[in-house]
């Protein structure tokens, strides 16, 4: 079909009532993934309009950028969002859309596709720097700038000065670029070619053009030493800060400085009288002041800390902390101390976090995309899976988004499949709530020794006897809370779980990389003692996640790691672990090999609660709205015995409704001579193995020998027509 027919068919289809998804998921069925990708863009330029076009006196700013930032993640051209937003605002609502607008082409964070299409169309400019150059002045969003800036250290001016070329080639470079960053790597390479030459470096504090310096390696003249000659010194920086502050009339004087791993930390202590607002909000005037000489392209983060008031200045070239270097799995293990990695402070210092402490039984964080929220929760799963059998820790994941867990999903420290819809983390939910009131009920068979909780519990069977902890992961927490089906059942179980799980050994950890205050309630958000902020897009978000409705610390954060570990006793900027995943497959292989061979020295506690059969008796028991239902299904069915197991009724038959797809596929491998066993492991996955994954497999086995046995009944009626 050409663009016409399929704008025909849209505008068609909108007007019978069929959704945008479902609008796409039929072209999509075409298998031409053109005309689907035409009408995914489509359909979201028309939302866009369609959430302008309403009678209204004034629309809500937030409204006007969500809805601008959709239309650019739709490939809506500039000119036609702002057109469109013509049409329907006032001239000051019109105003904010071009602000709004600029603000997200500059700061957008690019998608991975996008960013391997931006690198290919890149790698095939580099024959020529002209169209590099042209594609510097051309890019506004400072993510594609940033690559542009590294493949030309990487790909040109590393490889020019490999191959001998002079210094006026570089100071050639750096006059044409149009890029200060780039121009700074030119000038930084032109000195080292004279330091290795001749011994001296140049005097490169030159304003203006660079074109007019012009260097005759025969006579260079001797210049003055520097450390850096186009970034000063820690030490000289925080001078040039002080005499800033003098020049806005703010008395100040210089403590200290430090160099972290990914910004250097200047100290002032503040005149008397000196109120820490007159500098809460200097980033912007820093930045306007000593951008140029500091070496930054990004605001710093002014805090107060005890005593005096810290600048964090986001270094040139950042360090990287990564997993390896940190992890430590060979000392011996404590069961009551849960940790996983924090990361490093500007001080050096190794922060981790205690799920075992009262400060941090539940952790909730967020941040954009690339801001290391997902290498963060990585790093956590993985510290967890290595360092503790699956006695001493279990966990449970959620992914709706399908990209984060899925490396984990073989781990045997899950409880059940990765969780990747509302309904399936609904479900998991209910059973972690069912699980936390079966462990109360352990408690309470050893009142008599004082128990109310896990830590005395793990202390009375200290003989490798251990309650296990269980870690709930879930990314995206705001996308499960702002579903319409299944948002009460799980924010029912959620609130129930940070109340009253933590002392029970069951532990939250929520992620988010759009918070939002409707889907996340402040009675839900209050109930996170841990916060975790990783760099987000609005000031709106910092507020939500950190709690506190002035702190907007987190939009200054850098990214790729960068985030704020809060707790009731810690308040600390820090560099996260990085775990190369994708890049050092093979230690991700080494280290995922040896949890699945871990030996286990401990005998976990078992409640007796069984995942797929409480599941399968809590969708044959209610209406899964009833908020009792749980209880029911744990009062009804716990038999005590010496063990304290919980009985289920066996009577209820395990049931799995196949769709048409699953029912198609099963007809296409019957026909070509599959058995039952590849056929299930086709249509519902292999089995994990062991006890709860062979079971469920037979189960799933049991419902495709059934449509089989259809399939051939069927079969022998139409040979006897014939």
């Amino acid at each position: 079909m050409d663009s016409n027919s399929l704008i025909v068919y849209v505008n068609n289809a909108r007007a019978a009532g069929y959704s945008s998804q479902q609008i796409i998921e039929t072209v999509e069925a075409t298998g031409n993934i053109a005309a689907t990708s035409y009408v995914s863009s489509l359909v979201q330029q028309l939302e866009f309009r369609d959430k302008l076009c309403r009678t209204t006196i004034k629309y809500d700013q937030n409204f006007l950028y969500e809805s601008i930032y959709g239309a650019v993640l739709s490939g809506m051209a500039n000119d036609d969002i702002l057109h469109t937003c013509g049409e329907y605002c006032d001239v000051e609502d019109y105003a904010f859309c071009k602000l709004a607008l600029h603000h997200i082409l500059v700061h957008r964070v690019p998608s991975e596709a996008e960013i391997a299409a931006f690198l290919m169309d890149l790698k095939n400019k580099f024959t020529q720097t002209d169209s590099v150059f042209n594609l510097i002045k051309e890019t506004v969003n400072e993510h594609f700038l940033s690559l542009i800036r590294k493949a030309f250290l990487e790909w040109y001016i590393y490889p020019a000065f490999v191959q001998g070329k002079d210094i006026n080639f570089f100071l050639s470079l750096a006059d044409k670029c149009g890029d200060i960053i780039i121009a700074d790597y030119c000038r930084r390479t032109a000195d080292k070619i004279s330091i290795q030459k001749h011994g001296i470096r140049l005097d490169l504090k030159t304003a203006g053009s660079l074109a007019s310096l012009t260097v005759d390696e025969n006579t260079i003249p001797v210049a003055e030493i520097q450390a850096n000659p186009n970034q000063p010194s820690i030490d000289e920086a925080g001078k040039l800060l002080v005499e800033v502050l003098k020049d806005f009339k703010i008395e100040a004087e210089l403590v200290g400085a430090v160099s972290g791993p990914t910004f250097n930390r200047i100290e002032v202590k503040l005149g008397r009288g000196v109120k820490f607002g007159s500098v809460a909000n200097f980033s912007d005037d820093l930045m306007q002041q000593l951008g140029d000489e500091l070496g930054i392209d990004k605001a710093p983060m002014i805090t107060s800390i005890k005593g005096r008031t810290a600048f964090d200045i986001p270094k040139f070239e950042r360090e990287t902390a990564y997993f390896r270097d940190y992890a430590d799995f060979d000392s011996q293990i404590d069961i009551q101390k849960i940790l996983i990695p924090g990361g490093i402070d500007v001080n050096g210092q190794y922060y981790k976090i205690n799920f075992c402490d009262d400060n941090s039984p539940h952790v909730m964080g967020g941040g954009r995309t690339r801001s290391g929220k997902s290498q963060f929760l990585k790093s956590g799963i993985m510290y967890l899976a290595r360092r503790y059998p699956p006695s001493v820790v279990r966990m449970v994941l959620s992914d709706v988004k399908r990209v984060t867990f899925g490396k984990f999903k073989n781990l045997p420290h899950l409880i059940g499949d990765v969780c990747k819809d509302a309904q399936s983390t609904a479900d998991m939910l209910d059973f972690l709530v069912a699980e936390m009131e079966l462990r109360y009920q352990e408690f309470e068979q050893w009142e008599d020794s004082g128990i109310e909780n896990i830590n005395q519990y793990n202390k009375l069977h200290s003989d490798n006897h251990v309650m296990p902890r269980i870690i709930c992961w879930i990314d995206e927490i705001s996308e499960l809370l702002s579903d319409e089906g299944y948002s009460a059942r799980i924010e029912k179980s959620l609130a129930s779980l940070l109340r009253k799980a933590g002392a029970a050994g069951i532990h939250v950890g929520a992620y988010t990389q759009r918070p939002d205050a409707g889907a996340l309630k402040p009675q839900i958000r209050s109930n996170f003692p841990a916060k975790t902020a990783f760099a987000v897009a609005r000031p709106e978000d910092s507020k939500i996640i950190l709690g506190d409705p002035n702190d907007e610390r987190a939009k200054d954060l850098l990214g790729r790691g960068d985030f704020i570990l809060r707790t009731p006793e810690v308040d600390v900027r820090l560099q996260a672990l990085y775990l190369d995943d994708a890049d050092d497959i093979e230690y991700f292989n080494q280290i995922m090999e040896e949890i699945i061979n871990a030996a286990d020295p401990y005998t976990a506690w078992d409640s007796g609660l069984d995942f797929d059969e409480f599941i399968e008796q809590l969708y044959l028991n209610k209406d899964t709205t009833d908020p009792h239902t749980v209880d029911r299904i744990v009062t009804n069915n716990q038999i005590k015995n010496g063990k304290n197991k919980t009985n289920f009724d066996s009577s209820f038959k395990f049931s799995v409704e196949l769709d048409a797809r699953a029912k198609d596929t099963i007809q296409t491998l019957w026909r070509r001579g599959y058995d039952a066993n590849q056929i299930t492991a086709e249509v519902f996955g292999k089995s994990k193995g062991g006890r709860d994954g062979d079971r469920k497999f037979e189960k799933n086995k049991k419902v495709v020998e059934k449509h089989i046995a259809e399939l051939e009944l069927n079969k022998e009626v139409k040979d006897d027509d014939i």
